[in-house]
């Protein structure tokens, strides 16, 4: 029998082998182009840089900055400006000098009508000059008593004038009845008490157009507060307790001691402060009228009557 001839083995795995090598080689050069497209591609790219969100920080005034200044109140129909915001009084009081101009009274021979004095009380409805209250005129400032009422008139513009209490003891409580003249109120009227001297003393003013007041302690020339500010900043309180029209007539009582001052209006209580840094020495008191800035020609009138001022024994 013959020899059975062999497969040729030994070409087909030399192929077999080179073919493998070729695709291992194309595997690799595959990878490595993929990895430098890559890379050049990630280093094109910027970077996001991102910020935490920083809080706004609030505009707040420092405890030690001054407040910001508040305007001037201006009333309704009044063309100026005519009660400061914090400096609460209109004017500063002048010194107590009589102006020449006086007028002679001629009716001081005894107590008539309604009128009482005692030691510690008067009461006056002004049917005479009895109680010998100042009076003068000398075209400006004026000062009198007529119709049964004592009648206060200033006619230049920015200026207040005054008339002290005839009373030889302190005026704790002082009462009154009040009323403006017809038209326009071109101006207020208050009260000093405790009045110790210009530098020292305490006030209670009104306005019947505004139907507002204001309690103001003046200690060594500067003004306190007593009232509490309003919504607007101001220290000028709105009261419905006055009647209405300013002709109307107004019960005023105002109980004024170093540490407390009391104000009721036609029999109703309206506002009760404390004086924190209270004046040293009690005084008398006065009655006071100031004309605005814008007053017209005839400036600023109005009638008290009825007073009643008296120091409450024990």
């Amino acid at each position: 029998m013959g020899k059975k001839s062999s497969f040729p083995w030994k070409p087909v795995l030399i192929a077999a082998a080179g073919l493998g090598v070729l695709f291992c080689c194309l595997a690799v050069a595959g990878g490595v182009t993929a990895y430098y497209m890559t890379k050049n591609q990630v280093a094109q790219v910027e970077p996001v840089k991102t910020e935490k969100n920083q809080p706004v920080r609030p505009e707040t005034q420092s405890a030690g900055e001054e407040p910001t200044a508040l305007p001037a109140k201006t009333a309704v129909s009044k063309p100026t400006a005519k009660k400061p915001a914090n400096a609460v009084s209109p004017t500063v009081k002048p010194s107590p000098e009589k102006k020449a101009g006086s007028v002679s009274d001629g009716s001081k021979s005894g107590l008539t009508g309604k009128q009482e004095i005692t030691d510690h009380s008067i009461f006056d409805d002004f049917s005479s000059n009895a109680l010998n209250w100042s009076q003068y005129d000398d075209g400006t400032y004026i000062i009198v008593i007529e119709n049964e009422a004592l009648s206060m008139q200033v006619k230049e513009p920015d200026k207040l004038d005054w008339v002290d209490f005839p009373v030889d003891f302190i005026p704790y409580e002082i009462k009154f009845d009040v009323k403006g003249t017809s038209g326009k109120q071109d101006g207020t009227f208050g009260v000093y008490c405790q009045n110790l001297n210009e530098n020292n003393f305490y006030y209670v003013e009104f306005d019947l157009e505004t139907s507002e007041y204001v309690i103001t302690e003046v200690k060594d020339d500067v003004q306190i507060p007593l009232t509490k500010q309003n919504a607007s900043g101001q220290y000028w309180q709105k009261t419905n307790a006055f009647k209405t029209p300013s002709t109307s007539v107004n019960r005023i009582a105002i109980s004024c001691y170093l540490d407390n001052i009391t104000l009721f209006i036609n029999d109703k209580l309206v506002d009760q402060v404390d004086v924190k840094k209270p004046l040293e020495k009690t005084a008398n008191g006065a009655f006071y009228v100031y004309a605005y800035p814008g007053a017209g020609e005839n400036g600023y009138k109005v009638i008290f009557d009825n007073v009643e001022i008296f120091q409450p024994v024990q």
